[in-house]
């Protein structure tokens, strides 16, 4: 299996804190694909492609991931997060993953409601096999940051819109700032917190560039990626838990 899980903690809850938005704006004017290779202590794992789809029309953006291995078995893990066009300000996050090895697929879905009280309801499924009917299902609804006299409108993200969102920020050397972020997988709602290191050139089989290099880290989570300099941003390289993507692809 390529790609960690996280186990399903809706119902573990945390003290929430409202943070300001951060994402500034967006950097891709067309639809794009980017093809990451994934390693694991220098092995290869398998591909992830990154696609955003604008739809002007509505005035939303599909961002979806679709990373499979390396060997064949058929581990597929796809991702999709509608946002709005130019606030990456989450409407729903589905993520769909397929292990034949274990025999088992499992479904999860974030849906977001902005009202007086915004919320999101989290769902998920277990499937054995090919059974249509799932083993195990969770729905649990959690209740949104609410305006502080300090943050008066209240911003949070979509894990899945991690990538995306780096892209949007104005980088700079020391830059720090915290967001929330929602995460469909694990149904939590969690503050998490991003720090520009330095610049770094670096390689990846696409080619050298120069980056960013960001920490990111939550209460048990430290994570590294290095957001290219110049124009697109695109991620170039990124080290989640010990999972490494390397960008091989740009369209």
């Amino acid at each position: 299996v390529c790609i960690a899980f996280f186990v399903f903690t809706a119902c573990s809850e945390e003290s929430l804190f409202p943070h300001a938005e951060i994402f500034h704006s967006v950097v891709w004017n067309e639809d794009e694909s980017l093809k990451y290779e994934l390693t694991r202590n220098e092995y290869l794992e398998g591909y992830c492609v990154l696609e955003t789809k604008i739809d002007v029309a509505t005035k939303k953006t599909e961002l979806s991931q679709t990373c499979t291995d390396s060997l064949g078995v058929g581990y597929i893990d796809k991702r999709k997060t509608v946002v709005q066009n130019q606030k990456l300000k989450p409407i729903e996050s589905n993520r769909q993953i397929n292990n034949p090895e274990k025999s088992e697929r499992r479904q999860f879905s974030a849906i977001y409601y902005y009202s007086v009280e915004s919320a999101v309801t989290f769902k998920i499924a277990e499937f054995k096999g090919s059974e249509r009917e799932p083993t195990k299902t969770l729905e649990v609804k959690r209740v949104l940051p609410t305006p502080t006299d300090a943050v008066p409108d209240p911003v949070w993200y979509d894990d899945d819109s991690i990538f995306w969102l780096l892209r949007g920020i104005k980088l700079t050397n020391g830059y720090q700032a915290s967001f929330t972020n929602v995460n469909a997988a694990t149904g939590r709602v969690f503050s998490a917190h991003l720090e520009v290191l330095r610049k770094e050139i670096i390689e990846v089989p696409l080619g050298k560039f120069k980056t960013w290099k960001i920490k990111l880290e939550t209460t048990s989570i430290k994570q590294h990626l290095w957001v290219e300099v110049d124009r697109p941003h695109r991620i170039i390289r990124a080290e989640l838990e010990d999972l490494v993507y390397k960008l091989v692809l740009s369209d």
